[in-house]
């Protein structure tokens, strides 16, 4: 078999026609002369295969996959719900559109295809807010909150998720009281990782959800949102949070669950955290962007839950303590309610990319 026809087996297996609808929207969104592209598609028809392009290869195809994502405002999980809802013209024009937007402002994030579809709009019988708040260690101005869905999450955001086993997603409101902005992260977690997107809520949502996360601050707190945010500063209480996902999914919300009420009970303010499936010493640029970003917001603790956030062995674990309490960082382990002050030696990790 020739190479690209590997390539177009590999790729369709991976990805689906749902792939190659937008590969072919993107590549007409950028006006692809027609030997130079890697996916055919009859729109009238609603077919999308694999071009005769002996260039193709499964990177190539994997680029121009990503590519048409990230125009498209959507991820993976977002592609057969957006290939159902919209024709390949529609999905063309809705890239072309964001990329001359990209092209005339570095800043610029694309929009979600997804919003110009017509779909219930989220009343306060469907949300539950988090008692439980953040205000982020930059400015000290927008407002992080937890909130409970209590609706069907895969219609309202185009997946695919609620029968897959261990996963679920969490929505988490990011509100600005100063600027009165809101933006809603999304967090699709399994036990493998987690990926990420964000929903511009409709006008209607956005006010409601400001609302209700002005509610529950004044229930609580008996304050204001801006209240609230001026009563948070970066002392010596804050702490960065580094949580290790390979866990199986009950497992990790236990963790969750373990380290805020541990923070709540030291009066610990998260001003950082990092999930990934590793445990710290194995985490690569990571571990240096974890330490460059405590320096600069003077953040001196790290919390983790466990030991086994930190290393796979006892000899990993020692180095990676060593090698944080050597450069002023004080290690506190929420399970075992241990603490690792400085030392005096520098200590240096020379594995897993750690220095």
């Amino acid at each position: 078999m020739k190479k690209h026809l590997e390539a177009h087996s590999r790729f369709l297996h991976e990805y689906g026609s749902d792939g190659y609808m937008i590969i072919a929207a993107y590549e007409e969104a950028c006006g692809v002369r027609q030997d130079g592209r890697y996916a055919d598609w009859f729109g009238d028809l609603g077919l999308f295969e694999a071009s005769g392009n002996e260039e193709a290869t499964y990177e190539k195809l994997c680029e121009r996959y990503a590519a048409g994502l990230k125009y498209l405002g959507i991820i993976r999980e977002q592609a057969e719900a957006v290939c159902c809802a919209f024709v390949s013209s529609q999905l063309a024009e809705h890239i072309r559109e964001e990329m001359d937007k990209s092209a005339a402002d570095s800043g610029y994030m694309p929009k979600s295809v997804l919003s110009k579809r017509h779909v219930f709009e989220l009343t306060a019988e469907q949300l539950a807010v988090d008692a439980e708040m953040d205000v982020d260690c930059d400015i000290g101005q927008e407002i992080t909150a937890h909130l409970e869905t209590w609706f069907d999450v895969d219609k309202k955001f185009g997946l695919d998720i609620t029968d897959e086993d261990g996963t679920w997603l969490n929505l988490y409101a990011k509100y600005n009281p100063f600027a009165d902005t809101l933006r809603l992260e999304c967090e699709i977690s399994r036990d493998n990782g987690s990926v990420y997107f964000d929903y511009e809520p409709t006008p209607a949502e956005a006010r409601l959800i400001k609302d209700m996360i002005a509610e529950k601050i004044m229930q609580v707190h008996g304050q204001m949102p801006q209240e609230f945010c001026s009563g948070f500063s970066q002392d010596e209480k804050s702490v960065y949070v580094y949580i290790n996902t390979a866990d199986s999914s009950m497992e990790q919300s236990e963790k969750r669950k373990r380290l805020k009420a541990y923070c709540a009970e030291k009066g610990y303010w998260k001003g950082g955290s990092v999930s990934i499936s590793v445990p710290m010493y194995r985490c690569g640029t990571e571990f240096r962007c974890m330490i460059d970003y405590c320096r600069i917001r003077g953040i001196s603790k790290i919390l983790v839950d466990s030991m086994q956030d930190i290393g796979n062995t006892p000899d990993e674990v020692t180095k990676t303590i060593d090698a944080l309490c050597s450069r002023g960082f004080t290690v506190e382990a929420a399970k075992s309610q241990q603490v690792f002050a400085a030392q005096n030696e520098e200590a240096n990790l020379t594995m897993g990319g750690l220095t």
